[in-house]
């Protein structure tokens, strides 16, 4: 269930790296962001329209390669 003015981001990355022996040749990324996209009439998009900005998001991503694991929470927004 998305809300008025939101957006949810699901996305897929493939890295490979080429050359010589490499500790990691590859990984993956897999994540999701979610946000305002257009700030309408509310207590947080009025703050954030009083600091200038237009959008706001948050995500979370897992990292998987064959000798590293690990999660990165985001956070971004657009002026």
């Amino acid at each position: 269930y998305l809300i008025n003015n939101t957006s949810l981001d699901i996305f897929v990355i493939d890295t490979r790296y080429a050359g010589t022996a490499l500790y990691i040749e590859k990984y993956q990324e897999y994540g999701f962001s979610y946000g305002y996209d257009k700030l309408s009439s509310n207590p947080i998009s009025n703050v954030l329209k009083s600091m200038g900005k237009k959008s706001i998001k948050f995500g979370l991503t897992y990292l998987s390669a064959n000798k590293a694991h690990g999660i990165k929470a985001n956070f971004g927004f657009v002026f």
